[in-house]
């Protein structure tokens, strides 16, 4: 008979974990550290621009989800557009395509967030009357002045002088003032205007200066040497001599 001692059931299990270490493959530990790439990450940095992405790429796959997240920005420009609410989830749409990468978005996508309503998807609604949206190859996209605001970059036709606000002005008025450059005359004149002042960069298209000033929420401000025709939108014509602001026949701001 074997006269060894009886081993108990910690000795057993310490040989058997020992056994068991010995038959495990060795790993690199360098090998085995995870990439960084491949953690999942924190959603703690997630902005309003990722919420839109989201929901526009739901909707490309098919989903009828017409709860579009809060943009501010865009309500924003519903008002100063003057623009039915219900054009909001068309506006966050085509701008999540702008994230995405996309030229534009289907006629139909557009007519879809409007209950079959094909207006606006086929450039006979408001948002081509005002210039918010373009309608090219069959996609419907946001205009180039529409896209900067929403991307937070400053005006490609003028200097933004002072804050977004409420405008005083209900119309067009003159200023008379000699060659200093605009900036300095719309510094002078913010106190009066009430909000901020878009000073154009020289010879440029009066459209589009009008159409920058109206979604970045100020008034266009611009020289002239002469009569033109002129919106009833409040804009702040600079002439260099009286003579000229008297033949405007215009309400001049002293």
């Amino acid at each position: 008979m074997d006269a060894r001692p009886a081993q108990s059931a910690s000795e057993r299990f310490s040989a058997w974990r020992n056994v068991a270490r010995q038959n495990q493959p060795r790993t690199d530990p360098i090998a085995a550290a995870p990439n960084p790439a491949d953690l999942p990450r924190s959603d703690a940095r997630q902005s309003w621009r990722d919420e839109v992405v989201v929901w526009s790429r739901l909707i490309a796959s098919g989903a009828m989800d017409y709860n579009a997240p809060t943009v501010p920005a865009i309500d924003t420009l519903l008002a100063r557009f003057d623009l039915a609410l219900q054009l909001r989830p068309v506006l966050v749409l085509l701008y999540g395509a702008h994230l995405c990468g996309e030229l534009g978005v289907a006629p139909v996508d557009v007519a879809r967030m409007l209950d079959r309503q094909w207006d606006e998807a086929l450039g006979r609604g408001e948002l081509a009357l005002r210039g918010v949206a373009s309608y090219n190859r069959s996609r419907v996209a946001l205009s180039r002045v529409i896209l900067r605001v929403l991307d937070e970059l400053p005006p490609a036709t003028g200097t933004l002088v002072g804050e977004p606000g409420p405008v005083a002005l209900l119309g067009p008025c003159v200023v008379v003032a000699g060659d200093e450059p605009l900036t300095a005359i719309a510094e002078q004149c913010l106190s009066r205007v009430g909000g901020a002042i878009l000073a154009a960069h020289g010879e440029l298209d009066r459209a589009e200066l009008f159409l920058e000033a109206r979604a970045y929420g100020a008034v266009p401000m611009l020289r002239i040497a002469t009569s033109l025709d002129l919106p009833s939108d409040p804009v702040l014509l600079v002439a260099g001599d009286t003579e000229l602001a008297d033949r405007l026949d215009l309400p001049r701001l002293a």
